[in-house]
Parts: structure tokens; C-alpha cells; sequence
């Protein structure tokens, strides 16, 4: 196995069901998703509007870290629970309509603002993008990876690794400020 290989594995398997293929985004997520390490996990709650961040407790407990007021459709949550990436609704399929601002990523933390990502900031052509029956495809994978950091792939190609605490690229300049 080539160095970062292990990395890498555990990268692909964490955005194996990731992404839509079909035409339609995936259906209503589940009510809690796990880091990669399955030791954070965050649960969305409706009724307040939020989303909750925790930890697993031996015996089956848990420990909540933060809360998010928000109830993101996609979310992703880092094996160190201090940030909580909300992914564009459609998942990787943008809605025909969506313009170039359409905000692709959001990390969320428990002490500062959210950072965002546009379309414009990570793809260079949107009127380009593949086309499905009624969505355009933008991302091929994103995911956290083992090393903590937030990997996404564009459908035009690109890869950026951003680091998750600020919500800026590590790798990978985005294309507009």
C-alpha cells in the first residue's frame, strides 16, 4: 500500500454513500450521523431547530459538546466534534436554478460564526456542469478524511482540502475570494 493510503481508504468509504448518483437528491437524512471514528455524533432535532452535537459515553451515554442553531438537510460532523459541515441540500446535485453564489458548504462551530464556501469559489464554469434530468452535478465526493481534514472533489475536477476549524482551503485556492 503507497503512503496515506489508509487515508485514503477510510476517505472513500466515508463518502461511499455520500453523494447522489440518480437524478433526484437523497431522500430526508437520517436524525443522527456519525464522525468517521463513530465516537461524535450529531443528532438534528426539529422541534428546537437545531442540531446537537455529542459524544458517546461508555455504557451507552453521551456528552453533548454544542449546539447549532441551525437544521441542516446534509450534515457531516469531525471525529473531534468541533465542527459540523452543513452540505448544500441537494447534496452533490445542484438545483438547475441555483446561481453561482449558491452557498456549497457551511462550518459550523460552537464559538464563532459559520465560514461558507460558494459555487463560484470552487467551481469555475457552473454553466458547464454536468447535467442530470433536472439538477446539475457538482461534486463527485466530499467527506472528512482520517487526518481531520475536510476533502471535497468538484465535478470540473478540482480538490481542495480545507481545514475544518477556519473553513479555508489548506490545499486548493478557492477561485474567488
Amino acid at each position: 500500500m503507497r503512503p496515506g493510503g489508509g487515508a485514503l481508504a477510510a476517505l472513500a468509504c466515508a463518502m461511499a454513500s455520500a453523494p447522489a448518483w440518480a437524478d433526484a437528491p437523497p431522500a430526508a437524512p437520517a436524525a443522527t450521523v456519525c464522525s468517521l471514528s463513530g465516537e461524535v455524533c450529531a443528532t438534528r432535532e426539529p422541534a428546537s431547530r437545531s442540531t446537537v452535537v455529542w459524544r458517546r459515553l461508555p455504557r451507552g451515554g453521551r456528552a453533548t459538546l454544542w449546539r447549532a442553531g441551525v437544521l441542516p438537510v446534509n450534515v457531516q460532523v469531525s471525529d473531534d466534534g468541533r465542527t459540523l459541515v452543513e452540505l448544500y441540500p441537494g447534496s452533490n446535485l445542484l438545483d438547475a436554478r441555483a446561481g453561482p453564489s449558491a452557498v456549497v458548504l457551511t462550518f459550523h462551530h460552537a464559538d464563532r460564526a459559520p465560514a461558507t464556501v460558494r459555487l463560484d469559489q470552487v467551481i469555475a464554469r457552473p454553466e458547464a456542469l454536468p447535467r442530470t434530468e433536472s439538477n446539475r452535478l457538482w461534486a463527485n465526493a466530499y467527506g472528512f478524511d482520517a487526518a481531520g481534514r475536510y476533502v471535497l472533489e468538484t465535478a470540473e475536477g478540482r480538490r481542495f482540502l480545507f481545514d475544518p476549524a477556519t473553513g479555508r482551503p489548506i490545499k486548493g485556492a478557492l477561485l474567488r475570494p
